[in-house]
């Protein structure tokens, strides 16, 4: 849903937080650095299978 809702208002990226905390942006500003893929540990509002981000770590998404 937060991909499909940042495409449709034009931005390049989606981030999600939290489960459900949805970002939108055209670029990625500095300093950004990975997570470790037990960062993003919690499972998406809706869809338990997938994982949308954790504390202070976004799930980000591009839209090309």
């Amino acid at each position: 849903i937060c991909v499909d809702f940042c495409r449709n208002a034009g931005y390049q990226f989606a981030g999600v937080e939290y489960m459900y905390e949805c970002f939108c942006a055209s670029k990625i500003q500095e300093p950004g650095a990975i997570s470790t893929d037990g960062g993003c540990n919690m499972p998406c509002d809706g869809n338990n299978a997938e994982a949308c981000g954790g504390s202070y770590r976004l799930s980000v998404y591009t839209n090309d």
